[in-house]
């Protein structure tokens, strides 16, 4: 099965006093039949998994988000 590097912006929303949200970009490699179906692939936990090393290090970010909303930015079929 082909591999797909999926490019993405995960943004992260919080309700209190104030509102905000806090915004990443983030790649991924995901297994999937063809590049119109990689796109399914990417859940909030592996969005958050591809993320960790960023996020480890940003004191502003709070496991304790809201909603989250992803937007596929790019796809490239790896070769191998």
């Amino acid at each position: 099965m082909p591999v797909f590097a999926l490019q993405y912006e995960l943004i992260l929303y919080y309700s209190g006093e104030p509102t905000h949200h806090l915004k990443y970009a983030g790649e991924v490699n995901v297994q999937a039949s063809s590049a119109d179906t990689a796109p399914r692939k990417l859940s909030t936990a592996l969005a958050l998994t591809g993320l960790s090393p960023v996020l480890a290090q940003d004191s502003t970010f709070d496991p304790h988000y809201d909603d989250v909303e992803i937007s596929i930015r790019g796809i490239q079929e790896k070769t191998l």
